[in-house]
Formats: C-alpha cells, structure tokens, sequence
C-alpha cells in the first residue's frame, strides 16, 4: 500500500485512440517518453494502459505534487521530446484534463483493475447531491473486500461539473459481481439521477523514478 503524502496531489488524465504498436506492447511503447516525463520536478508516477472494454482507447494518469509543477514542465526543454515520445502511443488526438481528487489515487490507479466513472452533472441538477453520492459510494466501495481501497473522486479544472470517480479492483468480473448485488444502493440511484455517467476499467502500468514509502 501507498503512503499519501502530506499535500493531496493533482492528476494529469490524457485519454487517446491507441497506436497499434501500443495496443500489442504498452510498457515498451513510449518508453523514452515516459523515462522523460517520469524525470520531471513534481512528477510523482504515471499510470498508463489500454481499455478493457475497447483496445482502441487508452489512458495516461501523470501524478503531479501541484498543478504547478505541470505547468512548470510544459516550460522545460525536455517536453517537446517527451511528447514526442508518448505519440508513438497515439493513433490520434489526446483529451486531457487534470483532476483534484480528494485522497491520494494511487491504490485504485494501481489496482490490477481501475474503474473509471466519468461523469457530467445534469442542467438544473443539484452539485451538493452529486457529491454527497460521491460521498456516500466511496464509503460505500471501500468497506469491500473486493477493492484496494480507498477510491477516491474529484472534479475538472477544465471543465467545471465534470468529475472523474476511480476504484481500484481484484478484476472486472469482481466489480460486475458487486454491481449486481447492489442495484439497489440509494447512492448509484442519486448519481444517475444528478450526473449522466459513462464507466469504463483499464488495466495501467505504473512508471516512476521515484522510490515511495511503503507501509
């Protein structure tokens, strides 16, 4: 398990159509981008990989200690190298957005399976519900034995209502399991009723060249 630290960091999410060469070898791939990006003053980590449900869509999570210090990096003269490195990843353009979650992500983006809930407040729903629900499903998911708790949710920078909700699990048919058995949770009722949601899992590879403190 992963020691948080002492300052809740910012997490960079870039999601792409995968390269061929990405989908038939991930940790290879864009390696010299990654060693390039893994270097950079504030990263933490990266967390990479491809859908579960569509190998055409693939994820980067790049954990920063501040927003800052991404800024900072797209300034250094090794960004441009870097990402050329990450598009030999892409078979076309990247969406990103960075994302304050309100607990250290690591243990769900490090989990043999993440989910990733996207979701969009509803015009003329109610954000406090929204996030009471986000509230009350996170508790809800990391009292399960299924998970590698906590998960953890947050909201764009980029676009203000949009939030992003990330559980770490055992497998995807562990979480289709606990999704059957709670249909009726007044939690996942609520989030529909405030949020159009989109759900997806990924399995990611963890880059760093950072050593962090293990409990």
């Amino acid at each position: 398990m992963v020691k948080s630290p002492v300052t809740k960091p910012v997490v960079e999410i870039l999601t792409f159509p995968t390269s061929e060469a990405f989908q038939k070898d991930p940790v290879s791939t864009g390696a010299l981008g990654l060693a390039l990006l893994t270097k950079a003053d504030g990263c933490l980590c990266a967390y990479y990989g491809i859908q579960v449900e569509d190998a055409n869509v693939g994820y980067l999570f790049v954990v920063w200690e501040t927003y800052e210090h991404h800024q900072k990096w797209t300034a250094h003269p090794e960004y441009i190298p870097a990402m050329k490195g990450l598009r030999k990843c892409l078979a076309g353009k990247y969406n990103f957005q960075h994302i304050d979650f309100i607990v250290d992500p690591n243990n769900a983006l490090g989990a043999p399976v993440t989910e990733i809930l996207s979701l969009k407040l509803k015009s003329n729903a109610s954000k406090r519900k929204l996030i009471l629900a986000l509230d009350g499903l996170s508790s809800q998911v990391n009292t399960l034995r299924e998970t590698y708790s906590p998960c953890t949710w947050g909201e764009s920078r980029e676009y203000p209502g949009r939030y992003t909700f990330i559980a770490g699990w055992r497998s995807k048919e562990a979480h289709t399991l606990v999704q059957t058995a709670s249909k009726g949770s007044s939690f996942l009722k609520n989030l529909l009723e405030e949020a159009d949601i989109a759900m997806a899992h990924a399995r990611l590879h963890r880059r760093s060249m950072r050593v962090l403190a293990v409990l």
